[in-house]
Formats: C-alpha cells, structure tokens, sequence
C-alpha cells in the first residue's frame, strides 16, 4: 500500500456530491469577486477620494466609471490568478475549486475533527485544527502503521511456528483494519489501499499457511541432517557465517526465546538475530570466527541496539573475545555469549 504524497483537501470529493445544487452565481461571483481584493480597491478608492474630493464640483460619476473600468481591466484579472493560487495550493483543478459550495470552508473543519477523533478516540480538541494540518498528521501516523505491518508480514513470512504465523497475520490484519478508515479521505494512491491488502491476505491465507507448512517441514528435515546437528558441536568452526546465524537462531527459539527473526542482511546494521525473551528484546550479532572476537563488533551491536530500539545488544560467537572488546562490552552493557555460553545452550537441551 502506498501513502498519497498530495495533500488532499476534501473539497474535490465535496464537490462532487453537492455540485448539482452548486449554484451558477458562486462560479461567476468567485471569478470576478474575492473579499480580499474588494478590501484593497475599497481602500484604494477612499485615499483617491481623499486626494481628489478638493476637486469642485467633484466628477462623482466619471469617478465611479474609471474604477468600475480598472476594476474589470485590472481587478478580475488579478482576481482569477488569485483564484488560481488558492486552487494550486489545495491540490484541485480550477474549475472544481470554484465550484466549491459557499460552505466549504466549514466542512473541511468537520472532516478535521472527524478524522482526529480516529486518530484519538475519547480526545476533547477545544481549538479548531486545519485540515492540512490534520492530513499531515494522519499520513505521518499511516507511516508507522505501514512500518508496523511490513514487520509484522515479515515475522509471518520467517514463522518458526504456527502460533507465531498466526500472531503475526493476525496484528497485521488488526492494523491494516485500522488504516482502512481512513480510506475515504483519499490519502492512499488509488489500487493501494488498506483494503485491497486485507483482501489479499484474506484471498491467500489457505496458500500461506500451505506454504509455512512446508517451509517448517524442510527445515525440520534438513536440520535432523545437517552437520550443525546439536549432537555435532565439533562443525561450529566450519560453518560459514550465514549457516552459523541460522544454526543460532534455532539454538534460541529451542531455548525459550520467541519471535526469533534472521535479517536479510541489508540495511540491518550489524545486527544478524532479532530475538524475544519475556519483555525483553535482543538485537544479536552472530560472529563465526577464527580467533578472538575485536572490539568493533560490539560497537556494532550497541549501535544496532539503539537504532532498532531494542532492550540489549548481544554479541554471540563460536570463539572469544579480546580484552579490548570485553572492557568495552562492560562499559556500553553489551552482553558477550562466547563458546562456553553457547555450549551452555546446546546443553539445555540434552
């Protein structure tokens, strides 16, 4: 689904539904009136009338004819590019600007405080907030809510169980039901709403579950064959790095941990392993090393920590760390899981 990066104002789908008693003298009162220009010629005519009114007998009629002339030569044009500017910055045509019922500047309040009682359900707004203002907040919030169901389809696609499938379809539906309220205020681009995600999810479900299925059913078999076995402790230092992420991954969900999560790799910062235990969240750098462990990779991991705003930063490796890594670890509170912690693991479950 994609957010309208336009800025909807309200008043195209208004006119829409209230043109046909739109009447014709508010296009053309539009077209060659506006209150603000009438204040500047109002002025404008009272300080000619002050410079002048000394003239006797004063030309009250040629006066009269000479601005009702400027007016029509100057005033309307000036009026239409204004009209023009106002219907630029609220997003519309021209033509649907002007057609805009003469109350259209109090509906748009309505529709700001219907779309903020959505937003705050219970919350009392006293001052009056423009609808501009209010789609700007809205957008921002669908922002996240997107973000949060692009983790959540994740977390569904990497499912290590059917529980944690179904928790995870089931908060993306939840959220993705919450957006689509939002729908007939027009800040989804058209074919990507809410609504069209929920149907397919909806339409695809028997397929994903199928899927999930058979994804745990290879992974099972391969990991009851797999030289990372838990019975061949021995094949640590031969893994290559990716096998070693998976092989602790599954090390901690057999651990207690839940919501365990291997990143794609790009974008994440260092971090290899997004782990739960309780409440308590885990950004984990898995190291297959040869060697002890330097002190940049936990550097690494107490940045990823903050950046992905979870609770520790772990780092975990089949070897040791060095004595610079170990004194920083100390001082930035990241945890150090070496080969003793992961034999403690592997332990666990014997």
């Amino acid at each position: 689904m994609n957010i309208s990066k336009k800025e909807n104002t309200g008043g195209a789908s208004f006119t829409r539904n209230t043109s046909a008693t739109c009447s014709s003298y508010i296009f053309v009162g539009r077209i060659v009136f506006s209150i603000t220009e009438a204040f500047f010629f109002f002025n404008l005519v009272l300080f000619l009338l002050l410079i002048f009114s000394s003239i006797t007998p004063f030309p009250y009629v040629a006066f009269g004819v000479t601005c009702l002339i400027l007016y029509i030569i100057i005033g309307i044009p000036i009026n239409i590019l204004i009209r023009f500017l106002q219907a630029k910055h609220c997003k519309m045509p021209l033509k649907d600007f002007l057609h805009l019922p003469c109350n259209w500047v109090v509906y748009r309040f309505q529709l700001s405080k219907e779309i903020l009682q959505i937003l705050y359900p219970g919350k009392k707004f006293f001052l009056p907030q423009t609808y501009g203002t209010t789609i700007i907040e809205v957008k921002r919030k669908l922002a996240e809510e997107k973000s949060k169901v692009e983790y959540y389809a994740n977390i569904a696609n990497n499912a290590s169980s059917e529980t944690e499938f179904s928790a995870a379809i089931s908060s993306c539906i939840k959220t993705l039901e919450w957006m689509s309220q939002f729908e007939k205020y027009n800040v989804f681009v058209q074919g990507n709403a809410p609504s069209d995600d929920l149907r397919d999810i909806k339409d695809n479900m028997q397929l994903s579950i199928d899927r999930l299925h058979r994804r745990l059913a290879s992974e099972n078999a391969q990991l009851s064959t797999s030289p990372a076995s838990f019975s061949a402790l021995s094949t640590f230092d031969t893994m290559d790095g990716h096998d070693f992420e998976y092989f602790c991954a599954d090390l901690l969900r057999k651990n207690g941990f839940s919501n365990v999560e291997v990143t794609q790799g790009s974008g994440d910062h260092g971090v290899d392993i997004f782990a739960e235990q309780g409440d308590v969240t885990f950004a984990i750098q898995c190291k297959r090393y040869e060697g002890s462990v330097p002190y940049k990779a936990i550097q690494e991991a107490y940045s990823a920590k903050g950046i992905f705003n979870k609770d520790v930063a772990v780092v975990m490796t089949n070897s040791t760390f060095t004595q610079q890594g170990i004194e920083d670890a100390k001082r930035l509170s990241v945890k150090l899981w070496d080969r003793d912690k992961l034999q403690e693991l592997v332990n666990n479950l014997q």
